[in-house]
Parts: structure tokens; C-alpha cells; sequence
């Protein structure tokens, strides 16, 4: 996993600077972790999967497609998330979700 040094913010305002970061985290991603394929992992970073593949010579997989494509395979499986422990009916105490920060609330 490596990450480039800009914002989601900037990330989508700034898609030069963007690509730019990319590029250089592409090609050290491909040359120095021999990755063969890489699924960029941010919403900001949508839409640079093509130049990015041109570019490194691997496929470069887009966030929002992936994402996408994931919930869509998920229902045509039928699958769901478990309702086992702690999305079971009805809800759970908040400390059953490891969440003893959150049941404090922000003190």
C-alpha cells in the first residue's frame, strides 16, 4: 500500500497535481513492489484509471467501479452482512461493538 501527499479535497480539485503524484506512485508501486495490477482506494482518485494504465502498463483499477461493482455482485449473490452478533435484531448495546470510546461519548 503506498499513498500520495494530497487530500481528498485537493485530490479532486487539483487533478493535474493529482495525476502527477500518481504517476510517480505508479511507477514505484510497478517497478520496486512488481505490482501487476492496483485499485486506486479513494473516491478523489476516480477517473485516472485509464492514463494511469497507459502509462505503468498494468490495470488500474478505479475506487468508485470497484465499489460499485462489489455491491452489485454482493446482491446478485444474495449476500448480506451478518446478523449473527452485532447488526442482530434488536440493536445491539453500543459495547457490544467495541465501541467503549463511543459510549463515553466525547468527554
Amino acid at each position: 500500500m503506498r499513498s500520495i501527499n494530497i487530500n481528498v479535497e485537493d485530490a479532486a480539485r487539483e487533478r493535474e497535481r493529482t495525476l502527477g503524484e500518481l504517476k510517480i506512485a505508479v511507477t514505484k508501486i510497478v517497478e520496486e513492489d512488481r505490482a501487476e495490477v492496483i485499485i486506486l482506494a479513494c473516491g478523489g482518485l476516480c477517473d485516472f484509471d485509464h492514463e494511469l494504465s497507459e502509462m505503468s502498463g498494468v490495470p488500474i483499477l478505479d475506487p468508485i467501479i470497484v465499489g460499485v461493482k462489489t455491491a452489485e455482485a454482493l446482491v446478485q449473490m444474495g449476500l448480506c452482512h451478518s446478523k449473527i452478533r452485532k447488526f442482530n435484531m434488536p440493536t445491539q448495546p453500543i459495547e457490544n461493538y467495541h465501541g467503549e470510546l463511543l459510549a463515553r461519548g466525547n468527554d
